[in-house]
């Protein structure tokens, strides 16, 4: 009696696990091997009475006889236009010209009928490229038989995706712990999360109080006023606050690290036309500031009154010295830079008010 397909799936895997085999092979070595010495090798072999047919065998103890035997039936099986059926009518005995070879009660021939069934699975099977136990239509890698799943589409198996849930092409793990940094909350192993770590990727530092990629611990100017930290404490001043420092004017009105046409320039010739409140800051802070409120910038320019005379005629006028701010933050120098906008009494050439300009554009700019 054949055996239903179903269960021979379930009896015999595609694959036999440890020998990696497939079924029909670990059955033949077990249970058809011992027939073909047994009952077909008399005839079918090389100078036998059957040795010019496809069935031709080696004996046991010719190399590799269990293997060339083992695909020489399956070949004819897999050929035969009765998917095996002639060999099982061979076997008793019809068109064969060593007659009955085995009854059909028999068990051998119930083992030969298997091996048949198992050969026919196989054939018929949906493709397994690479032999892992994964068809290739639900196979990721169909040609890597130790990958058959990608989770999170990037490319990279699970088997050796540091992060099986979330896209990481680069496989990057700054910290080596094992973890992508895609998926990894603390990149640096520093015991601070990404989140809470200015600096994610690096393990010395954790803070970089003024953004500028520099953490504390290697920065010497931590709120980047130009001042460093050391003189700062020396000065009683705060080193982490842009807003706090001695003799650390610059054009960075709103204290945002950077001196800009739009924002500190309007600031300022808005505030030598005498604006307060509202109207001195109003879209004229940037996004950045530190310093957002109008008393807080009209104090910053009180505080340093003897700066803002660009020009040094002994006024300080919105349209010589703001009308000369705002321009040079525009990129304006030279002729361009000063035309009609120079007090009369001006002791500043072109190159000193330029000079001038630079030497208190904030730190870094």
């Amino acid at each position: 009696m054949r055996l239903p397909v179903l269960l021979l799936l379930l009896v015999y895997p595609v694959l036999s696990g440890a020998a990696d085999l497939p079924a029909s092979q670990t059955f033949y070595n077990d249970n058809i091997s011992a027939i073909i010495q047994g009952k077909c090798i008399a005839c079918h072999i090389t100078g036998g009475q059957a040795g010019s047919t496809d069935l031709n065998y080696l004996t046991s103890s010719q190399t590799n006889a269990l293997q060339i035997n083992y695909d020489t039936l399956k070949t004819y099986i897999e050929e035969d236009p009765q998917e095996g059926e002639t060999v099982l009518e061979n076997a008793r005995g019809l068109n064969h010209g060593g007659g009955v070879q085995m009854s059909s009660n028999s068990a051998q021939y119930a083992d030969m009928s298997t091996f048949i069934d198992l050969v026919n699975v196989e054939k018929n099977a949906p493709p397994d490229t690479d032999g892992d136990g994964v068809i290739d239509s639900e196979d990721a890698f169909p040609d890597d038989p130790l990958e058959t799943t990608d989770s999170d589409d990037d490319g990279i198996g699970d088997n050796s995706d540091n992060c099986v849930l979330t896209a990481n092409t680069d496989q990057l793990d700054t910290d080596g712990d094992a973890d992508g940094d895609a998926c990894d909350t603390d990149d640096d192993d520093d015991g601070v999360a990404d989140e809470f770590d200015d600096l994610p990727l690096d393990p010395s530092e954790q803070i970089d109080t003024d953004g500028d990629l520099i953490g504390n611990n290697q920065d010497s100017d931590d709120d980047n006023d130009g001042i460093t930290d050391e003189q700062e404490l020396l000065d009683g001043t705060d080193p982490l606050s842009i807003l706090s420092c001695l003799n650390c004017f610059s054009w960075d009105s709103d204290a945002d690290t950077r001196a800009e046409a739009l924002s500190d320039g309007l600031l300022f010739i808005r505030y030598l036309f005498g604006f307060q409140g509202q109207a001195l800051v109003n879209g004229a802070i940037g996004t950045a500031a530190q310093r957002t409120e109008s008393a807080d910038v009209e104090a910053y320019f009180n505080a340093d009154l003897d700066q803002l005379d660009i020009d040094q005629d002994d006024q300080v006028d919105p349209l010589t010295d703001g009308l000369l701010l705002i321009r040079y933050l525009f990129g304006f120098r030279d002729d361009a830079l000063v035309a009609d906008a120079v007090g009369e009494g001006a002791l500043r050439s072109t190159a000193e008010i330029e000079q001038f300009l630079e030497s208190l554009m904030p730190a870094g700019s």
